[in-house]
């Protein structure tokens, strides 16, 4: 079941927990519009915001033309600002998502049926590209498709451990809009 990502922790801790496993995202590298070879790597959140959860991140970008004139490749270096949301997922056990489910709207609230949560990336747009030289061969809507579909690629956070001190300590999880 979806839930409100930033319903499971502050937004403190969730900027702490995305920013300290950013990196297992990164490096990521590929040939895109047939003759552009594009690595992006060495991020850093910067910013995290609710409701939704958004995350911007800034990362250095490196472009390199695979078929040049002559023989002579092109490159160019600068830092890409992308905003990815992010949504949360949590499972429970089957009775307890059974009867939540009939009795209410909202989700089992006992630490103990949950089965697993994880929150994930999705839907990475790029706010910015800034290279030296300048380069008009890699559009910010390429590049941001690809990001969607190596971060989906890359799997989720485990957040189960979060999520159930989270109820442990009071709190009740919302569903997703």
């Amino acid at each position: 079941m979806t839930v409100d990502a930033c319903g499971i922790a502050r937004v403190e801790e969730l900027r702490f927990l995305i920013a300290a496993g950013i990196n297992r995202y990164f490096p990521v590298a590929r040939g895109i519009q047939d003759s552009v070879r594009v690595d992006v790597s060495d991020p850093a959140v910067t910013i995290v915001t609710c409701s939704p959860l958004k995350t911007l991140i800034r990362a250095r970008l490196r472009l390199q033309s695979l078929a040049g004139t002559g023989g002579r490749r092109d490159s160019a270096v600068g830092t890409v600002k992308l905003s990815a949301e992010m949504s949360a997922s949590v499972s429970f056990a089957v009775a307890d998502a059974r009867s939540a489910s009939r009795a209410s709207p909202e989700p089992p609230t006992a630490p103990t049926a949950i089965r697993d949560a994880s929150l994930c990336f999705h839907d990475i747009r790029v706010g910015g590209v800034d290279v030296t030289p300048r380069s008009s061969r890699l559009e910010a809507a390429t590049l941001g498709a690809w990001l969607t579909e190596t971060f989906a690629a890359r799997g989720c956070y485990d957040v189960t451990s979060l999520v159930y001190v989270y109820l442990q300590r009071g709190g009740t999880l919302r569903r997703s809009p």
